[in-house]
């Protein structure tokens, strides 16, 4: 459709960026060994892995000065993902990884996590959401809601550099939910950009456009499990 009706004279960049928000379709290959969970995606067990990039902000889809990539793979029935976030400016995280966390870890430098079910007609889709801050503190929330069971997270977080890693792996099965049979499931990672100390964040960065929420089903695009 794009293509189809491009005017004659049109921007080859700006044609291009709309390209990188419609092929949000992503595969995922299932892997065999989970990576050392350190906050450094150097290590073997991430070669294969998928890559999240062409991250925009939140409602005006344009790029960020707050650079975002990452990579998404399967091992066993875990979710595997490790997300670098490089932020102008200094990084406000206070919630420690030891600390079972309560609603302030809205409101730091982290990462949302969304994956669950593809809409069909007349169901109302579920989801798991697990948030994880730059410190490596994390809670779960919808389906995943307040989960302990089979998280693994690590955080580098370098100051004075203006980045962190997150890497991360969630249960595709839990009591309250059960993915493992899926072959393809919505998803998004919605990064939150905190400078200070506020109830409001710099900015929202998705993985998939995002519009006014991730947790809106069309703020989700589409991970196909190999």
């Amino acid at each position: 459709i794009l293509r189809a009706n491009l005017p004659k004279r049109y921007l080859p960049h700006r044609v291009g960026e709309f390209d990188d928000m419609l092929a949000k379709l992503l595969w995922v290959p299932t892997l065999k060994k989970l990576p050392r969970f350190d906050g450094v995606l150097s290590d073997a067990a991430w070669t294969g892995a998928a890559e999240l990039k062409a991250f925009m902000e939140a409602d005006t889809l344009i790029d960020s000065k707050h650079k975002t990539d990452g990579k998404i793979m399967r091992v066993g029935d875990k979710l595997v993902v490790g997300v670098t976030c490089r932020q102008a400016g200094p990084i406000y995280v206070n919630t420690p990884k030891h600390v079972k966390t309560g609603t302030n870890i809205w409101r730091e430098s982290g990462i949302e996590f969304f994956f669950g079910d593809v809409e069909k007609e007349g169901v109302k889709t579920t989801y798991a959401q697990y948030i994880v801050n730059a410190l490596g503190a994390f809670r779960g929330f919808r389906n995943s809601a307040d989960n302990r069971e089979g998280v693994t997270c690590a955080v580098k977080l370098d100051r004075d550099a203006g980045y962190y890693t997150i890497e991360a792996a969630f249960p595709l099965k839990t009591a309250r939910y059960d993915y493992t049979k899926s072959k393809v499931l919505s998803f998004n990672a919605l990064r939150n950009v905190y400078l200070r100390n506020s109830y409001q964040s710099e900015v929202g960065i998705g993985w998939h456009p995002v519009f006014y929420s991730a947790g809106y089903y069309h703020s989700r695009g589409f991970v196909f499990m190999k």
